[in-house]
């Protein structure tokens, strides 16, 4: 039975009017995106050669990137509507065309202006467009319909309806014949358009799913890409039938031609991430070229020698010299900031980034970007033991098998790889133990990793699909009381894992439970609700749910500041951060900041707050200089001590800076997190300078073998970890 009271997010007006304005603000953005906007999930292109842009459209960042081919370089931004399918340009009247499946719109852009200027309502899925700049028609496929949409384009109207066979999904004309061609997914043809008259005069039948084509406007000949059956039909286009059949290996995407040098290219499926090169008269392939993940559209600049990939696993276009055959720059389009860790020690923020095989690391100082880490693909969650200075990175993309990568801070290098279990999400750390909890969202399991041998040393079942979508924070850990919690969104449930015995307690939650986080000194336990756009407030110990607060919409990353006992929540689709007083579990303030925020992260020292913007490529600092009664927390002496020397052989000395009056208690723990020595240090007076040595033995006098060790100081509910070494 739960026991709780249900805080409304109307209790934010109230707290202001009895405490005054919060004392959290922006400090600074962090832009791990290019600075022209950020492209995600890139899916076509469309290249204008009387201007030398290219235009790339990004499917689940909702915008076209534009590209000067000049330099290569991403020039600008431009917003268009949801579900983006297809895009093309008439560089006669400078005029782009997106089209849009379920919200049944073509969105026109203005080159000159890069901005849509017109949004052309239709009837049905448009999934792919084609322009004729000499008629200037647009030809829009209307898979829903089974029809292609002619579009006037000086009327911006619709002036005929072709019916074509079973679901249209892409288009190409040839200028010289003035026909089009439309590939039909479902019906496995090709109907062929008279351009003159918009009507069928031809339907060829080709291969299994056909998904592409092109022209050769030379030869007469058409080409297209079937990706089930994997090969490619040549369809002779004076007599439009098929006269030849080119096999192909994976699932082939796209397919592009040129005509001048007589070359097919051929963009291979996400199992495969290669570009093919085929010599059109032999059917050889000439080169098999490694691009990125997920490779998509396809763009053509004859002029220059250069073919443009666009790779929608990395957000990011492969650039390849049609002479050299291989790939020789790479320009990113956007970056997906997803999972964030800081160490507070050395002031130091790590973000995981999903699009691409790294992790920025953030220098706290002047947030900037101090360096990047390699890593395996597709990055997501994010820990770190500051005790061992390991970092803990989840990888592995849909499904596949994943794995921890292992990192050493202090070389930002990876010194170890943990194979885990499928699509692993979220990692806790217990610092005490040395123990790693990773979330396995295929396997309905918990992988529990060593953290001394850096291995998986056991597998705890746990509630039906931990995690159904990628959030930032899905396991927390209590170290005091070695529990650990995983958010089970699918079927609602909190599961308490047992450090000691791995048994398992369930608590039910909110409606998709996402994220988790712990407060150890007050043993509450916060837990984000993605669909209720709620937090659950647990009672750690009675595993109760005390409390329900009302956030923004969507909250999908939740950190905590235990010294000022403050709860930060992300808002996925607010676009804002809830601010939570832990005391009275009301919403104390909501901060606006960048697209689709997810990952969160507390500096306890530095006071600072870093958010990932998931949709944006951008990481917004947020200063909150209030505890609960609105005393700033820079005023306050943090609690540290040194250790000199450290690595040591027979004796060390401590000098621990002390903020206040509590009792005060240090302790030695090895790497099993077992208590090895215990100091008392009483009452002490704000002294800065109290010290004490070690003869480096344990409580029962005898000494302790060489290693690695860490001390806990800990006065009140303020506690602090360092690591210590013994050498012989």
């Amino acid at each position: 039975m739960y026991i709780f009271k249900k805080i409304k997010l109307s209790s934010f007006l109230f707290l202001l009017a009895i405490s005054g304005f919060s004392q959290v603000s922006v400090v600074d953005t962090i832009y791990l995106r290019p600075k022209a906007g950020n492209g995600l999930a890139p899916y076509e292109v469309a290249i204008n050669p009387t201007t030398n842009l290219m235009y790339v459209l990004n499917i689940e960042s909702n915008n076209v990137s534009v590209m000067d081919l000049a330099n290569d370089s991403v020039v600008a931004a431009i917003d268009v509507g949801r579900y983006s399918s297809g895009i093309d340009v008439n560089p006669e009247t400078n005029l782009i065309y997106v089209t849009h499946y379920f919200i049944d719109s073509l969105d026109v852009i203005d080159g000159t202006l890069n901005s849509v200027t017109t949004t052309i309502e239709v009837a049905g899925d448009l999934l792919s467009v084609c322009v004729n700049p000499v008629s200037n028609r647009i030809y829009t496929a209307n898979y829903s319909n089974n029809s292609i949409y002619v579009i006037d384009g000086s009327l911006n109207s619709i002036i005929d309806t072709i019916v074509v066979d079973g679901k249209p999904s892409s288009i190409a004309i040839n200028l010289h014949t003035n026909r089009i061609y439309v590939t039909n997914r479902d019906g496995f043809s090709v109907s062929v358009i008279d351009g003159s008259g918009d009507s069928v005069i031809a339907t060829v039948d080709v291969g299994s799913r056909p998904n592409s084509v092109s022209i050769d406007t030379i030869r007469n000949l058409i080409y297209v890409m079937n990706s089930y059956s994997e090969d490619i039909s040549v369809i002779d286009g004076d007599i439009d039938s098929v006269i030849h059949t080119i096999p192909l290996i994976d699932e082939p995407y796209s397919i592009e031609i040129n005509p001048e040098l007589n070359r097919l290219y051929v963009s291979l499926g996400w199992e495969t991430n290669f570009f093919s090169v085929i010599n059109a008269s032999s059917d050889s392939i000439i080169a098999m070229i490694p691009v990125g993940q997920g490779p998509r559209g396809i763009g053509l600049n004859p002029q220059a020698n250069k073919i443009y990939v666009v790779n929608s696993g990395n957000n990011n276009i492969s650039v390849i010299d049609d002479t050299l055959n291989s790939v020789i720059s790479t320009i990113t389009l956007g970056t997906q900031p997803f999972g964030i860790a800081v160490n507070s020690e050395i002031n130091r923020a790590y973000v995981t980034n999903y699009s691409e095989e790294n992790i920025f690391v953030i220098d706290g100082n002047d947030n900037s970007i101090n360096s990047t880490i390699k890593v395996r693909n597709n990055p997501k969650g994010i820990a770190l033991n500051p005790v061992t200075n390991k970092i803990y990175v989840l990888n592995g993309f849909d499904g596949m098998r994943g794995y921890a990568s292992v990192i050493d801070e202090t070389t930002d290098s990876i010194i170890a790889s943990a194979e885990v279990g499928r699509w692993a999400y979220g990692v806790g750390v217990n610092t005490i133990t040395n123990r790693i909890y990773v979330a396995n969202e295929y396997e309905d399991n918990v992988s529990v990793i060593d953290g001394i041998s850096d291995s998986v040393i056991v597998i705890i079942p746990v509630g039906e699909g931990v995690v159904r979508e990628p959030h930032s924070k899905e396991i927390g850990v209590n170290p005091q009381t070695n529990r650990a919690y995983v958010a089970n969104s699918w079927d609602n449930t909190i599961e308490v894992i047992h450090g000691i015995s791995y048994s398992t307690t369930v608590i039910e939650g909110g409606y998709r439970p996402t994220a988790v986080c712990v407060n150890p000194d007050s043993n509450m336990i916060y837990v984000t609700n993605e669909y209720s756009n709620d937090v659950y407030v647990i009672d750690g110990s009675a595993d109760i749910v005390t409390n329900i607060i009302e956030v923004g919409g969507a909250p999908m990353g939740i950190d905590v500041h235990p010294l000022a006992n403050r709860i930060y929540v992300t808002n996925y689709d607010s676009n804002s951060v809830s601010i939570i007083d832990g005391a009275t579990n009301l919403v104390d303030t909501t901060i606006k900041v960048g697209k689709n925020p997810q990952g969160i992260a507390v500096n306890p020292q530095t006071n600072q707050i870093y958010v990932c913007c998931y949709n944006d490529g951008t990481i917004w600092v947020l200063d909150d200089k209030k505890t609960g009664i609105g005393e700033p927390l820079r005023d306050k002496v943090p609690l540290s001590f040194n250790v000199t020397p450290n690595p040591f052989t027979s004796n060390t000395e401590f000098t621990f800076n002390l903020p206040n009056k509590k009792n005060t208690t240090f302790s030695i723990y090895n790497l099993n997190g077992q208590l090895v020595k215990s100091f008392s240090l009483g009452n002490q007076d704000n002294a800065s300078h109290t010290k004490m040595s070690w003869d480096g033995k344990d409580n029962m006098g005898k000494k302790l073998s060489a290693g690695i060790y860490f001390g806990l100081l800990k006065q009140g509910k303020n506690k602090i970890s360092k690591k210590l070494i013994t050498i012989k």
